[in-house]
């Protein structure tokens, strides 16, 4: 059966609906907007109806001269809000940088290391993980690399140092050709092996860490930047061969095998780990020049990543299952031990979509069961995190890691929501804005079933009817009215995780790991790193959106 798609641009006339209008348009199927008060309605025959039929709505706002004015739904002081972004913003950045050596706050930390949280006991984060440093790294260079560029370098010499150091899980580079030792997850924050009982190997540190020093490598290029001698590198050649060379051989030798979560808790096959083994193999195919394309090297990479592609989206690993409208995080424990429902499915959308360049990899910020993964999360924790009791249905919540978690910040009891999970959630939406707007995309909304579009059914709009067939999308073509509308929903939406947020946060803008699920006060590792970098993504890509309105 052939697409219908259902434009609202093609001008054919105009006639008065309640006390908004409706274009007559040039398709298959006649639909009809509303634009005084946002509501889409399919028309039947291919004449306008306005009998009261089934009506498909912009949930929890007004809408006015293509303005949301939110109402007693959703109500929150915009001016406020701002205020305290700008001012949230200044915190996250300043504890950051204090949670990275040198720091004058905590002296013992190396140059160049990064602490997950300056919490020594009740709970010890005071350790380097290769993810968190990795994300941290990649957050100050996206957001701020030019009066940072000390600290950029520096992180390459301790990467450099951490690869070719001993661990418990084998000898580091130079010692062997076996990558095995760069699973280790963890390092104390002198550099030194730690070696007490952990979750090891945890498979996704060397791709991310690949992630954030390509970055550092186009920044270099593009600033012109003098390495100097007392760094180890003497050219982007020399940091693409020493660092990234390696955490490449390992994704290669290691990306089918099992390693835990990023969490630390399952030992499996992860769907976070994977996406970003992917996304650090695409990311440097394109640093190849003509003459290296043709490598035994470059074609296992290519090799690794179409293996990696084809096993995510192979439904017989179940990372994609028809019996659930969401992506499984870890398949293993679906169905015995979680629901499979999990933050870090956002968390990884997130990282590896966040430019234009990676659309060709799968599980784009737009892809429907990305954001239906977003709606299930929502409508669990909704539930089970009592300080949600108010939230209505389409405003943001706290969300936490998963719903069946019990860790509490200090040991095992109830889960709570995290800083990092919630900000997610606004990050992804503003990811889904900024792509449209800044490559004039249309938005494309699945009619074909109930799965594949509650995301837009139960979030942005109501009642919208499915055709029950493969080929049905609703499309809002860029820049109409509909469209626009539309995304300051989707905006609206974004923002109301940060109010929730706002409203646990001290006046001294303190972010802890979690925050109480029955009072709200933040609880577990203080100034956690990740919870600070989290909150400064979803601000920096919301200014992006904003410059692009």
């Amino acid at each position: 059966m052939a697409r219908q798609k259902m434009f609202y641009n093609k001008l054919l006339g105009m006639l008065s609906v309640g006390f908004g209008f409706a274009w007559a348009l040039e398709n298959i199927t006649i639909y009809e907007f509303d634009f005084g008060k946002g509501i889409l309605d399919q028309s039947y025959g291919g004449v306008f109806s306005n009998n009261g039929s089934s009506q498909v709505q912009l949930r929890d706002a007004v809408l006015m001269n293509g303005t949301v004015v939110y109402d007693s739904n959703g109500a929150w002081d915009s001016s406020a809000l701002e205020e305290w972004l700008q001012g949230q913003k200044k915190v996250s950045i300043e504890k950051i940088f204090e949670n990275i050596g040198p720091s004058a706050v905590y002296p013992s930390i190396s140059p160049g290391v990064v602490i997950a949280s300056p919490s020594q006991t009740h709970p010890d984060y005071f350790y380097q993980w290769i993810r968190d440093s990795a994300l941290t790294i990649n957050s100050i260079v996206s957001h701020s690399a030019g009066p940072a560029i000390e600290t950029l370098l520096q992180y390459l010499n301790v990467s450099f140092h951490l690869q070719r150091s001993n661990n418990t899980l084998g000898a580091g580079i130079g010692y062997t050709n076996d990558t095995v030792a760069l699973g280790d997850p963890k390092r104390n924050v002198d550099n030194t092996a730690f070696t007490e009982d952990w979750g090891r190997p945890q498979n996704d540190g060397p791709a991310l860490r690949s992630i954030a020093i390509l970055k550092i490598i186009d920044y270099i290029k593009q600033s012109g930047t003098d390495l100097g001698a007392k760094y180890l590198f003497q050219s982007t050649a020399d940091i693409f061969d020493d660092i990234v060379r390696w955490d490449l051989r390992f994704i290669i030798d290691h990306w089918n095998s099992s390693g835990f979560d990023l969490w630390e808790e399952v030992n499996g096959m992860h769907f976070f780990t994977l996406l970003v083994q992917l996304s650090a193999v695409d990311k440097s195919l394109s640093y190849f020049n003509a003459s290296e394309r043709s490598s035994p090297f470059v074609e296992e990479l290519r090799q690794t990543r179409r293996d990696i592609s084809k096993f995510l989206v192979d439904p017989a690993n179940g990372f994609i299952n028809g019996k659930y409208n969401y992506i499984v995080g870890t398949p293993m424990i679906a169905d015995t031990l979680r629901s499979g429902l999990d933050i870090s499915t956002l968390l990884a959308a997130n990282t590896v979509h966040d430019a234009p360049s990676a659309s060709h990899l799968p599980f784009d910020i737009n892809d429907p069961a990305v954001l239906n993964t977003l709606h299930h999360l929502m409508l669990h924790m909704r539930s089970i995190y009592p300080i949600n009791d108010s939230s209505k249905n389409a405003t943001g919540i706290a969300l936490g890691r998963y719903p069946e978690d019990v860790y509490d910040g200090y040991g095992f009891g109830e889960g709570n929501p995290w800083v990092l999970a919630t900000c997610a959630a606004s990050t992804t939406l503003y990811q889904l804005i900024y792509r449209h707007i800044s490559e004039q995309h249309d938005l494309v909304v699945p009619m074909n079933n109930d799965c594949s579009n509650a995301f837009w059914s139960e979030l942005v709009f109501s009642n919208l009817t499915t055709l029950g067939n493969d080929e049905g999308y609703l499309i809002l073509e860029f820049n109409t009215p509909a469209f626009n509308q539309t995304i300051q929903k989707i905006f609206q939406l974004a923002d109301s995780f940060l109010v929730k947020l706002k409203a646990h946060v001290g006046t001294d803008g303190e972010l802890s790991e979690q925050f109480n699920k029955y009072t709200g006060f933040m609880q577990g590792a203080q100034h956690l790193t990740w919870s600070y970098t989290s909150f400064w993504d979803a601000y920096q890509i919301r200014q992006e959106v904003l410059q692009s309105l």
